[in-house]
């Protein structure tokens, strides 16, 4: 770093001991709620919500096109960070 005089300036940094992280069921529990949170918030669904999707599009990509109905997507919660269709 240079100072206003144009020469250098050493300074010292002083760090802490990080404090013990989160074990066991405690663990579990904060990564639960992230989870639960990151759902209800939109930013994530669950795996079988999305398997299902997956499968019902499987099935629908399998039936000739005179049969086929339009795939719909799931409907997102209010206030989704997910961005929207521009009509």
């Amino acid at each position: 770093m240079i100072g206003a005089d144009d020469k250098p300036v050493e300074h010292t940094v002083k760090t802490v001991i990080p404090e013990r992280g989160f074990r066991g069921i405690t663990l579990q529990d904060r990564i639960d709620r992230i989870r639960a949170n990151n759902r209800q918030d939109g930013y994530c669904r669950k795996r079988s919500d999305v398997e299902e999707e997956i499968r019902i599009r499987q099935e629908q990509c399998s039936e000739p096109s005179s049969l086929r109905k339009p795939i719909e997507p799931p409907e997102e919660p209010p206030g989704s960070p997910r961005r929207k269709k521009i009509n």
